[in-house]
């Protein structure tokens, strides 16, 4: 038996054997070797990336040391700066609250004993009998009030202080909170990225001298070597490539290459308009194809900034023909006006659906340039409905033209009530249009110089209904204090028209009066606490607004006359002045507003206020002085400004203000070699281009060298 077994275990082992040496006869020896090489090379690889990434983590390291105490000083700034804000915001806040909330315990008091006080001189007239019973129970009933009034100023006083020693406790507690590492690093990152696209940026620009030399080639060819047809067909296939390119490349929302993308579309559609106006001429079929594709663009990608390229470019051929009119002293045909008409009505139809239907199904029909782009469309259209139909013997009836707005939006109202399409913001809007252009049917019909007259019937009506009013014993926040509420708004406006109307009767100048007007009501409406509500506020900042922009045009339509008088020279610069002064004023508000507003960094501030700044003072140098913008006092002017920006950022540590610094004084470069040296030609503009680089290298380094002579 254990023979048998002994033999069986022999011919198993022999067998093992057997499989063991055919399994090595399978692998090839010398693929293993070399296997193994290619294993030592990328281990002899990998040793060296190590080492590469050691050196450049022990540089990251140092660096870092360096820079931490400096951004923690910055957080710790920011920090300090935004809760000394916030800590006002809701020092306000509680306040407004308080006082509201006292107002109406005040106006619910007042209410109770004037209705006990009626009860009491009731009681006394009719029931003389049981007078001493029923008073000693309305005394008891006062007494009652009174002391729950008490109790309840009294509770939300104490809620109010706990509420906020809760808040300042929190913001101790923020204010003494230890910066963290990641705060740090997140910083850091910002700012390192932030400051490192500038300066890519700057290195970068060689290449924009080559593309503008490859573009002036191209100009070169297409002027002297092609004919018509082809200068027709390159244009229209360089639109099509730009929209082609731009439908093709990614479309991730809040992608690099998604913005480049809608980009190369936007300049797409602009060449093809070009190529339409230049080719055909101011043909509507043209233009109207283009729009249409512009429109399936905007429904495809749900993309406002092609529908506003949609917008300028659908309006701009009855714009145009106007224009055209008006400056030539021309008159159209009735067949071209009907023609208009109807187009300005498809056109407006068509943009307002695709905006209620389309463009609010991905943004919000509240987000701000949906309401500018709404407003647009309906003041374009209805400008050029007014002046086409002013224009014909329909001119007596020409309030249907409001009337007809004021039935589309309605209609638009109504359609939102039904169906899938409910929507309570289109609702709204649709809503408060609607009564814009019913108001303005008389306006219209009655023409201006009975604006007046129906401001002083509307003041007629307001001072009747506050002596029905005092009569009834209004109470406030009853149903006619509403209503009350609504003809203060009413009156403001109105009272607004009326001043702006007749300000305009005086002369030229007198338009610095206007704005002067726009900015003393919106600050008294701001500051008179009997008007003041959320409503005037917001009609208080469009005031303001207004007087901005009318501000701009008046300094940069009314140029100083040199040769007038000197008190006529002070009175008008006594004007401009006082008013651009009131703007910038305005402006910087505005701008801090809106930052606050949208949480956005502070850092904006200085970068919009100075780039406001820039430009406006660029226009007063060369409009008010008629100082040439090729000249070397504007260059000069832009240095000291470019300098002065990056010193301040530096000083401030604004990144964003050195980096308007750094980018003011690259575009003075390029002005001053390209604009300004413009007349150079052959050699010497080849050495101009040489410098414009070199400079441009010498304000790298030498940013690079203040940048790091500050950190240190």
């Amino acid at each position: 038996m254990d023979q048998e077994q002994l033999e069986k275990l022999i011919k198993k082992q022999n067998q093992l054997t057997k499989d063991y040496e055919l399994l090595l006869q399978s692998y090839d020896v010398k693929e293993i070797i070399k296997e193994n090489e290619d294993l030592n090379q990328e281990l002899r690889k990998y040793e060296r990336e190590l080492r590469d990434l050691e050196e450049h983590l022990y540089d990251l390291r140092d660096r870092n040391e360096r820079l931490r105490l400096g951004l923690k000083k910055q957080i710790i700034d920011e920090r300090m700066e935004l809760l000394k804000i916030s800590r006002k915001k809701l020092e306000l806040y509680f306040s407004a609250r308080a006082n509201d909330y006292k107002d109406r315990l005040t106006a619910l008091e007042d209410e109770v004993k004037g209705k006990l006080s009626k009860l009491d001189k009731k009681v006394e007239a009719s029931l003389s009998n049981d007078k001493e019973d029923i008073m000693s129970d309305i005394e008891q009933l006062t007494d009652k009030i009174d002391k729950r009034i008490k109790y309840r100023k009294k509770q939300f006083e104490e809620e109010r202080v706990e509420i906020k020693n809760y808040y300042q406790q929190g913001q101790e507690e923020l204010a003494n909170r230890e910066v963290e590492d990641k705060d740090l690093e997140k910083r850091r990152k910002e700012n390192d990225l932030t400051e490192k696209v500038g300066l890519d940026w700057i290195k970068k620009l060689s290449f924009i001298v080559i593309v503008i030399s490859i573009a002036s080639l191209g100009s070169y060819a297409y002027m002297n070597y092609f004919n018509q047809h082809l200068k027709i067909a390159f244009i229209y296939l360089l639109g099509l490539s730009g929209v082609g390119i731009g439908e093709f490349m990614p479309h991730k929302q809040q992608n690099k290459e998604e913005k480049i993308a809608r980009g190369l579309m936007i300049i797409g559609l602009f060449t093809l308009y070009f190529a339409s106006f230049k080719f055909w001429g101011n043909n509507l079929l043209a233009v109207s194809l283009v729009t249409l594709f512009a429109l399936y663009l905007v429904v495809r990608h749900y993309s406002q900034s092609i529908y506003i390229v949609a917008l300028i470019g659908g309006y701009s051929p009855i714009l145009l023909q106007i224009f055209n009119i008006v400056y030539n002293n021309a008159q159209l045909t009735s067949t071209a006006i009907r023609v208009n008409v109807i187009y300005t009505l498809l056109s407006f139809i068509i943009f307002s659906l695709m905006l209620f239907y389309v463009l609010s199904h991905y943004h919000s029909l509240f987000q701000f340039i949906n309401q500018i782009l709404l407003g647009i469309n309906s003041l374009i259209s209805f400008v050029i409905l007014y002046y086409l139909v002013g224009s014909t013997y329909f001119n007596d009836y020409i309030g249907i033209i409001p009337f007809a707005f004021a039935l589309f939006y309605w209609g638009i109202d109504r359609r939102m009530s039904l169906g899938k399409y409910s929507n309570l913001e289109w609702k709204k809007i649709s809503k408060i249009l609607s009564v814009i252009f019913l108001i303005l049917i008389p306006v219209v019909q009655l023409k201006l110089k009975w604006w007046a007259l129906i401001w002083l019937f509307e003041g007629g009506l307001i001072t009747a209904y506050l002596l029905l009013v005092k009569k009834m014993e209004v109470t406030k926040y009853s149903k006619e204090w509403e209503i009350l509420i609504y003809f203060k708004y009413f009156a403001v406006v109105s009272a607004w028209g009326y001043l702006m109307y007749f300000s305009f009767e005086f002369n030229d100048y007198a338009v610095f009066l206007v704005v002067i007007i726009n900015f003393i009501l919106a600050y008294a409406l701001q500051n008179i606490e009997l008007l003041n509500d959320k409503l005037i506020d917001y009609i208080s900042v469009s005031f303001y607004i207004i007087g901005d922009f009318i501000c701009m045009y008046a300094t940069l339509s009314f140029p100083l006359i040199f040769n007038s008088s000197l008190l006529q020279m002070y009175s008008y610069w006594g004007l401009v002045i006082l008013s651009n002064v009131f703007m910038l004023i305005n402006m910087r508000k505005i701008i801090i507003a809106f930052l606050e507003k949208y949480k956005y960094n502070l850092e904006f501030y200085p970068l919009s206020l100075g780039s406001i700044s820039v430009l406006y003072l660029t226009l007063i140098l060369t409009i008010q002085f008629d100082v040439p913008i090729a000249g070397l006092a504007v260059t000069i002017f832009y240095f000291a400004i470019a300098f002065a920006y990056i010193l301040y950022g530096f000083y401030r540590k604004f990144i964003y203000a050195r980096l308007l610094g750094l980018g003011i004084l690259v575009l003075v470069m390029f002005k001053f070699f390209i604009y300004d040296l413009s007349f150079l030609v052959g050699v010497k503009r080849l050495i101009a281009y040489l410098i414009l680089g070199v400079s441009l290298l010498i304000i790298y380094i030498s940013y690079q060298k203040l940048k790091n002579k500050i950190a240190n």
